[in-house]
């Protein structure tokens, strides 16, 4: 993070909600995984370090994001342009005593997805529906009036972000595979 960014946050960020001490306790999995990349005794210190890199580095993006933004406005292209915002998978930042993605936890899975399309979704409106990734291209082809991908899992999110969710099935799919054979999949 640039030490600007970080300052910013510095002494500002919440240590883990669920932190997790390694031990025996833990399931067989955690345990081998946290073995495995070296975060068995993680410091208080290096933990909120770790934190408030993270929490400078998003604000970053969003900076970055507000750059885009302003030259979409200037250049007179922001009301005929949907913009879409999200992200691969999240960060687990220690909670659980664990770090990076390789978990199902929320804090790995759960990512942002906004969207936005001026003269045609609502402005500021939430949705508590589960969603998938998936459904981005589906999205996407949708407001292109396109037809759909032949076999593609994906919904158009565009009547649900106007209001018309009947019928929505909230399912989303993830996975996690490594060079090493470890396949997981999860469906919520």
């Amino acid at each position: 993070a640039r030490r600007q960014d970080y300052d910013k946050y510095a002494g500002h960020v919440p240590p883990p909600r669920h932190p997790e001490p390694f031990g025996p306790h833990l399931h067989p999995y955690f345990r081998w995984w946290r073995e495995r990349c070296g975060i068995t005794d993680v410091t208080d210190e290096e933990g909120m370090r770790a934190r408030t890199a993270y929490w400078a580095l998003v604000n970053r993006v969003d900076d970055m994001v507000g750059e885009i933004l302003t030259a979409l406005h200037r250049n007179g292209l922001a009301e005929n342009t949907i913009i879409v915002y999200s992200s691969d998978h999240g960060e687990q930042v220690g909670e659980h005593g664990l770090w990076w993605k390789q978990t199902f936890y929320e804090e790995a899975v759960r990512v942002p997805m906004i969207i936005s399309w001026p003269g045609h979704l609502p402005q500021g409106a939430r949705c508590s529906q589960v969603v998938s990734a998936y459904d981005l291209n589906a999205t996407i082809l949708d407001a292109l009036q396109a037809p759909p991908l032949p076999n593609s899992h994906g919904r158009s999110l565009l009547p649900l972000a106007r209001g018309e969710s009947d019928g929505w099935l909230g399912r989303a799919f993830s996975e996690y595979c490594t060079d090493e054979g470890c396949l997981h999949r999860m469906v919520r």
